[in-house]
């Protein structure tokens, strides 16, 4: 699961795979916890701002975060004293194991892999 825990009220989430933010709404609101994340994983709604769903098949924007920022690349922002910048980065190369089986994919340009 990629959710990290500065010593901040604050999570921040790197991309909108189930894998990395399975129980992102429920450990924030169990927190009490500001989540941070990318523009591309909000989206507004009716006049609220919903989340890619990490319970979701597919991708799909269906939940709510109380305490939500969201970051632009480039853009930096505060979140209770702590300062985050969103940066532009591409997910590397994700390696499967299967008994004595190895794959290992690699990401093309604009390609999503996991």
């Amino acid at each position: 699961m990629e959710i990290r825990y500065y010593g901040y009220n604050a999570f921040t989430i790197t991309h909108g795979d189930p894998d990395h933010h399975w129980h992102t709404d429920r450990l924030a609101a169990h927190a009490g916890a500001w989540v941070v994340c990318s523009e591309t994983m909000v989206t507004n709604r009716q006049g609220r701002e919903l989340m890619l769903g990490p319970r979701d098949r597919g991708l799909a924007f269906t939940t709510h975060v109380d305490k939500l920022r969201v970051l632009g690349v480039g853009q930096t922002i505060e979140v209770e004293g702590l300062s985050v910048t969103g940066l532009k980065t591409s997910h590397g190369p994700l390696t499967m194991r299967l008994g004595c089986f190895t794959k290992t994919l690699s990401p093309g340009p604009g390609e999503r892999i996991g």
